[in-house]
C-alpha cells in the first residue's frame, strides 16, 4: 500500500490517496472484509467528506483497461491523452 497527500492547490482535488496492488482478485475480495480493513474503515470513516474509488484489473502484459481500443479513433486518441497527463 502506498499513501500519497495531494500537492496541488485545486478545488476539486482529494487530500489523500491510497494506492494498492493485489495479486488476485480473490485477494482483493478478501481484503474487503479483513479485520484490519474493517477497522481503518471506522477510524476513517467519520473524518472524511467525501471518498472516491476505482478498481481496476490489469490485462496480461500489464496494461489495463484504458489501454483498450474504444469504439473511435478519436475516443481513443482522446482517451490515451488523458491516461498519459501528469500531474504537476
Amino acid at each position: 500500500m502506498e499513501v500519497g497527500v495531494n500537492i496541488v492547490e485545486a478545488p476539486d482535488a482529494w487530500d489523500v490517496a491510497l494506492y494498492m496492488e493485489f495479486a488476485s482478485r480473490a485477494d482483493l475480495d478478501a481484503y474487503q472484509t479483513h479485520p484490519s480493513h474493517l477497522e481503518i474503515k471506522q477510524l476513517v470513516g467519520p473524518m472524511r467528506a467525501a471518498r472516491g474509488q476505482a478498481d481496476f484489473e490489469l490485462l496480461a502484459g500489464g496494461q489495463s483497461q484504458t489501454d483498450r481500443t474504444f469504439d473511435s479513433p478519436e475516443t481513443t486518441r482522446v482517451a490515451q491523452e488523458w491516461c498519459s497527463q501528469e500531474t504537476t
